[in-house]
């Protein structure tokens, strides 16, 4: 089924290019937290909530901008949020300023989830939705391991870099993405009345 739509299928390429990122930091940010800026694990955990609250806020406002802007706008809009923030995040100069960028990746990779639900609720078909989100789920997962994978035989020295490579991957993945999905039909109608038929729980 997920080779007959492509516009889901270049979604979720691009969208697992970015979980790989997301991933990473996640693995990543307790090294960089405490080693390159001096805080304490607590203040891991605290960048953590913060990120968690304004992920909450923007998927609000993308359920809200959805009934107004097509699905391409805001998830051009998400993608550019999450894929600025990412590449600036190995430059940030202090704590606060990670801090802000993690919340604005946070923030940008929560839209792009609620682009991705709202898609899969218009594109999939009834008689196929269970295995076919079953299957974007389980490729919207594999990235994780992998990032586990890189940041556990990556020196804490080198993780900026490796946080830096990836963010560029996200990024031109996203970019060719919604290049890809300019013109399709799907996202450039409006959602206004869609809402994603699936658990909240599930991590896309």
């Amino acid at each position: 089924m997920l080779r007959r739509l492509p516009s889901l299928r270049w979604l979720v390429a691009g969208l697992a290019c970015s979980n790989l990122a997301l991933g990473l930091l996640q693995s990543a940010s307790p090294v960089i937290v405490v080693d390159n800026f001096g805080r304490s694990s607590a203040d891991v955990g605290t960048l953590w909530s913060v990120a968690a609250a304004t992920t909450l806020l923007a998927i609000t406002c993308c359920r809200l901008a959805l009934s107004r802007v097509d699905l391409w706008g805001v998830g051009v809009v998400c993608a550019t949020f999450a894929s600025a923030a990412c590449l600036a995040l190995p430059q940030a100069p202090s704590y606060a300023a990670y801090m802000v960028l993690i919340a604005l990746f946070m923030a940008g990779d929560g839209g792009l989830t609620v682009v991705l639900r709202t898609l899969r609720s218009l594109v999939i078909p009834a008689t196929a939705f269970g295995t076919t989100l079953s299957l974007t789920m389980l490729l919207l997962l594999l990235p994780f391991p992998v990032a586990g994978i890189l940041v556990a035989v990556t020196p804490p020295t080198h993780l900026d870099t490796v946080v830096l490579c990836c963010a560029a991957v996200q990024a031109v993945a996203l970019a060719i993405t919604f290049a890809r999905l300019r013109h399709e039909p799907t996202l450039r109608a409006s959602a206004h009345g869609v809402l994603p038929n699936e658990p909240s729980a599930t991590p896309r």
